[in-house]
């Protein structure tokens, strides 16, 4: 087994104070315990990572992980012996999903005892042959849901790869997701995700479904179980968010272990999309300036957000928006100077629309009556080309 650097010693040391600080009681731990969930050791030196996304189970053969948005990376190092070659078991990955090479380097004798290269170098694929630049292979998973695959990657020693896995651009059509508000319970839930997925099986085409929170039956570790059971084996990836009833003070027991991370950002083709945490009704885990950077570093195209709390009640006779109406105008702002122009939320008891500036905020809800939002967004560079919003009724 190869010796640990000290710099691999003192990552170690982290992540335990990362658990013993989530032990405590904390809402979200810090980075290290990011990276406890979402990183499996395969055997023989191999290390996986999955971004955004999470290990599910990584005590079986193949280690299970959970993809957080339609789009995502994979990270396979490997130590200083040829390794077999590495199996993973992905969920939630759109059912035409491609695997590409997107960076080839190699690891340094520093981060892993036995490798020959002091410092880690870049490998150009275009113009070096090398074992690690060939792509992966996905496989159907035999008696389970299209949107579960195996990735196998063969790769020699010393060598981190990052895959880019994500659905194709459609050609001839616009992207297609739903968005799902709260819901009164996981029967009314299944209802709405079964009339999704036959909507698309019949021709509707849609890419993913965005869970918007609180669909969790109650704010407890048993409520999310449910609610992860009732999630496996769609025939639709989905991204969720958490609302009031998937936040749990417990991190080890909370929305992250399940799902992932309560922030995303991932992109396809040009256009961009970004999550915020507003379960508690507040801008949660970001600073202003940060959701300004994440927003600002979209693609040319399209850009959506997507939070469980509207920035403001589509209702002025209830208070369902943001807490401080302070906060809600800077992101607002934040949102209308990043050509952010469509703002998806949840939270709400009832469905509304409502436009702030040039920024049309959409609220999503199944509670009073079933139903769901469809969003159409045109494959285009444009960021001011509109993007459709339809309210489905069941």
């Amino acid at each position: 087994m190869p010796l640990l650097s000290n710099a691999t010693t003192a990552k170690l040391t982290a992540v335990v104070a990362g658990i013993l600080m989530a032990s405590c009681g904390t809402d979200e731990g810090p980075a290290v315990q990011a990276e406890l969930t979402s990183t499996v050791e395969l055997g023989g030196g191999v290390v996986a990572e999955l971004s955004p996304g999470v290990v599910r189970d990584r005590d079986v053969d193949p280690p299970r992980l959970w993809a957080s948005a339609p789009r995502f990376d994979i990270t396979i190092s490997t130590g200083p012996t040829d390794p077999e070659p590495a199996t993973l078991r992905l969920q939630n990955i759109a059912p035409d999903a491609t695997a590409t090479v997107s960076r080839v380097e190699t690891v340094a004798s520093g981060d892993v005892s036995g490798c020959p290269d002091e410092t880690s170098r870049p490998i150009d694929c275009d113009n070096e042959s090398d074992l690690a630049c060939s792509e992966p292979t996905l496989t159907d998973v035999s008696d389970d849901a299209s949107t579960v695959r195996d990735l196998t990657a063969d790769l020699p020693a010393c060598r981190r790869v990052t895959y880019d896995l994500r659905p194709p651009t459609p050609q001839n059509r616009p992207l297609r997701f739903a968005v799902v508000g709260a819901t009164p319970n996981l029967d009314r839930l299944e209802r709405i995700l079964a009339d999704i997925e036959d909507r698309s099986a019949e021709g509707g085409a849609v890419d993913w479904i965005a869970l918007m929170g609180d669909h969790a039956e109650q704010r407890s570790p048993g409520s999310l179980d449910s609610l992860e059971s009732r999630l496996a084996g769609r025939e639709l990836p989905l991204m969720l968010l958490r609302g009031e009833n998937e936040r749990l003070r417990n991190d080890q027991v909370s929305f992250r272990p399940r799902f992932g991370p309560i922030t995303i950002q991932f992109t396809v083709g040009d256009a961009s999309f970004t999550s915020f945490d507003s379960a508690t009704r507040v801008l949660n885990g970001l600073s202003v300036e940060s959701l300004n950077r994440r927003l600002d570093n979209g693609t040319s195209g399209p850009r959506i957000a997507l939070t469980h709390t509207p920035l403001f009640d589509p209702d002025n006779l209830r208070d369902d928006g943001f807490r401080s109406e302070l906060e809600a105008s800077r992101i607002l702002s934040v949102l209308s100077q990043t050509n952010t122009r469509l703002l998806l939320a949840g939270h709400a008891p009832t469905r509304g629309r409502l436009e702030r500036g040039n920024v049309d905020i959409v609220t999503a809800s199944a509670l009073d009556r079933p139903g769901y939002t469809m969003v159409t967004v045109p494959t285009t560079s444009d960021p001011e080309t509109s993007v459709g919003v339809e309210r489905v009724d069941l």
